[in-house]
């Protein structure tokens, strides 16, 4: 059992869990979609967060990949739509 496997038990153990009132969601950062890593915490992915150079070059300008609206960052921007609609629920 990996440290992955072992958090995701700890969190799945928390009162709210438990009683279904709170879901264990699963994001990737830096890790290969076809990753067995990933196939075996047995949760659905939510989203797949890619780690580009353009976060720190952005972020040294004081920026967010959503403060620019180029087609550049518009994959960039797909991948946390997921992320963002999840929170609104």
């Amino acid at each position: 059992m990996d440290s992955t496997d072992r958090f995701l038990e700890k969190i799945a153990k928390l009162k709210k869990v438990r009683k279904g009132k709170a879901d264990i969601q699963v994001i990737a950062n830096r890790v290969r979609l076809k990753s067995q890593a990933l196939a075996q915490t047995g949760r659905p992915l939510l989203a797949h967060i890619s780690d580009r150079v353009a976060y720190s070059n952005l972020a040294g300008q004081g920026l967010t990949i959503f403060d620019s609206t180029t087609r550049e960052f518009a994959p960039l921007r797909n991948q946390w739509q997921p992320l963002l609609l999840a929170f609104d629920a």
